[in-house]
C-alpha cells in the first residue's frame, strides 16, 4: 500500500474493522474510538482517501473506486473476512464496499451518513447551506469546484475562534456546544487541517464524487447495514438515513437523541457491541 495511507487503532489482535474518514477528514478521527476498541478487543484500521491526509492523490472517477481501495487494503492486510465503518462522508465508502464484496463484510455501519443526493430534489433542499453551494458548483460550474475548496483550505489557515465561529453557524446546538470545550475543538480542527496537509485538489475530489452519481444502487446491497443517526444533526439530516433505510433491503436503523453530527463519536459503544454480536452470529 504504497500511496494509500493507513494507522491501526484499538486492539491490533482484535476483530478487524476497517474506518472510512468523514469528508473531509482523516485517520486521525479515528483516535476517538481508540480505548473503546481496546476496551472491547477491536482492532480499527483507519485508512486517508487519496489526496487526504497522507495518502498521495490519484484520479478518481466514481465513488465505486473507493471500495476498490477498501478490497486493496484488506488485501495487504490478509484479512479474510473484516466490518467496514464510515462516518459522514465516508459511510458512501462503506456502503460502496457492501454493494462491491457483500460475502466478504463482517459488518457494514453508516454513522450519520450521506445519501445519493444528485437526483433527490427533496434531500437536497435538506442540505446545510455550504453543502448546497457546493452541489451548485457540481452542477453547474464545475471547473470552480476546485476554487471553493481552496478557499476553504486558506481558511483553515486561520486563527482557532474565526474557524469555529465559520463551522458554527451550520450546526446544532449540542456540536456548537462541543466545540466550545478546547480539546475537543482542537482536535477537530487538526483533523481537518490534516485532511488539507497536501493542499484542497484530494478533498475537493473526494467531495466531488459524493455530489455526482454514486455508480450503484443501494437496492443491490446484499448484506446487512447497520444505519446510525443523529436526532440533532444538521449536516446529515433525519432524511438521508431514512432514504438509505429505505433503500437497502437488510437494513436497519437506529437514531441517536441528543446527539448531534460531531458527537456522535460518543456513541460508538453501541456500534462496537452491534459488530462483535454481528461476528458471534456469523459463527
Amino acid at each position: 500500500m504504497s500511496n494509500i495511507f493507513y494507522q491501526q487503532y484499538g486492539d491490533p489482535h482484535g476483530a478487524p474493522l476497517i474506518y472510512c474518514h468523514g469528508s473531509p477528514g482523516s485517520h486521525l478521527e479515528a483516535m476517538r474510538i481508540d480505548k473503546i476498541a481496546c476496551e472491547k478487543q477491536i482492532s480499527i484500521i483507519a485508512f486517508d482517501r487519496p489526496g487526504l491526509g497522507k495518502s498521495k492523490f490519484r484520479k478518481l472517477n466514481q465513488l465505486t473506486e473507493e471500495a476498490n481501495l477498501v478490497e486493496q487494503l484488506a488485501d495487504h492486510l490478509r484479512l479474510k473476512k473484516f466490518g467496514v465503518v464510515g462516518l459522514s462522508g465516508g459511510a458512501s465508502t462503506a456502503l460502496a464496499t457492501a454493494h462491491h464484496m457483500p460475502t466478504r463484510l463482517t459488518f457494514c455501519a453508516s454513522m450519520v451518513g450521506w445519501a445519493p443526493i444528485h437526483d433527490q430534489p427533496a434531500l437536497q433542499q435538506q442540505l446545510a447551506p455550504a453543502d448546497r453551494f457546493f452541489l451548485r458548483l457540481s452542477a453547474h460550474m464545475p471547473w470552480a469546484f476546485n476554487l471553493g475548496f481552496a478557499f476553504l483550505g486558506h481558511r483553515l489557515k486561520g486563527k482557532k475562534e474565526s474557524l469555529i465561529n465559520m463551522i458554527g453557524s451550520s450546526l446544532s446546538e449540542i456540536d456548537k456546544a462541543a466545540l466550545q470545550q478546547d480539546q475537543f475543538a482542537d482536535f477537530f480542527l487538526q483533523d481537518l487541517r490534516l485532511a488539507f496537509a497536501q493542499g484542497s485538489k484530494g478533498p475537493a475530489q473526494d467531495a466531488y464524487l459524493r455530489y455526482k452519481p454514486w455508480g450503484f444502487d443501494l437496492t443491490g446491497i446484499a448484506c446487512p447495514v447497520h444505519i446510525y443517526a443523529a436526532a440533532e444533526d444538521k449536516f446529515v439530516p433525519l432524511a438521508f438515513a431514512h432514504a438509505v433505510h429505505e433503500s437497502i433491503p437488510q437494513s436497519d436503523l437506529t437514531i441517536w437523541e441528543n446527539t448531534g453530527h460531531l458527537t456522535a463519536f460518543e456513541k460508538f459503544n453501541q456500534v462496537a457491541d452491534h459488530f462483535l454480536q454481528s461476528i458471534n452470529d456469523q459463527r
